[in-house]
């Protein structure tokens, strides 16, 4: 039987305070888990049910020394899901480190909405993209709702937090940013090297940020469109798939 500590524990590495106290954060789902497993992501606790030991016989021998079998009752109160699934990992967080420049990396300017943030992650993976680098009020990458919705492409995918101001202006690449005055995706051409910036939800791209940039890029819209913007994340998939169909 977990105790109420541990329950406590997990269920406070749902708020941010607590992630950055004891630089852990919390991983649900079988194949979530499964895939960290595999990874060099370290796990500090792993808390399953007798169904996932059964179909991860492996998996939960590697980990026998920090496991715990709980019950259905048990994997509700620690989880932070509606519908809890068979395996919750505590898994420990990474140092942000570069990593390599090369190819074509994303750049994120005040992303707030955890749900945008999972899914840029994962539209990053899908599109070959080398890494993420974000500003520092960039939503935290070890958000439940941003593990969750990048539906474990962060496993992978190199994203690091630093000043984009002073990261920028080292840079040699040509730099791309969604801007709604910019030059039309039709009639843009992408090297086989950049970096595209995408900026905040409401605000867009920072004037010093945007002072960086050496192409504004415009996704048009239907002539009777009476929309004002494209969401963020729906944005940056559209630009990164243009990008990936003209340097492939």
């Amino acid at each position: 039987m977990i105790s109420k500590n541990v329950i406590t524990y997990v269920q406070s590495l749902q708020q941010k305070k607590a992630r950055q106290k004891y630089q852990c954060f919390v991983a649900e789902g079988n194949k979530l888990v499964a895939e960290l497993g595999d990874s060099d992501w370290e796990f500090e606790s792993l808390y399953v049910k007798e169904s996932f030991v059964a179909t991860h016989k492996a998996l939960c021998a590697k980990y026998h020394s920090c496991i715990q079998i709980v019950s259905d009752m048990e994997m509700e109160r620690l989880s932070g899901l509606q519908a809890p699934q068979d395996a919750l990992a505590v898994v420990r967080m990474k140092t942000n480190k570069s990593a390599a420049q090369n190819g074509w990396i994303l750049v994120l300017d005040g992303v707030q909405d955890p749900g945008n943030m999972g899914t840029l992650i994962r539209s990053a993976a899908w599109f070959g993209f080398s890494q993420i680098v974000c500003s520092t009020d960039t939503v935290e990458m070890y958000n439940p709702k941003v593990i969750q919705g990048s539906m474990g492409a962060f496993v992978t995918m190199p994203i690091q937090y630093t000043d984009l101001s002073q990261y920028l202006a080292g840079q040699k690449k040509p730099i791309y940013a969604a801007v709604l005055d910019g030059k039309p995706l039709r009639k843009t051409s992408f090297s086989k090297e950049g970096i595209l910036v995408l900026g905040n939800e409401g605000n867009g791209i920072r004037p010093e940020i945007l002072r960086l940039v050496s192409d504004g890029i415009t996704i048009e819209k239907a002539k009777d469109s009476k929309v004002e913007s494209l969401n963020v994340a729906v944005a940056a998939a559209i630009l990164m798939n243009a990008v990936t169909q003209a340097i492939n």
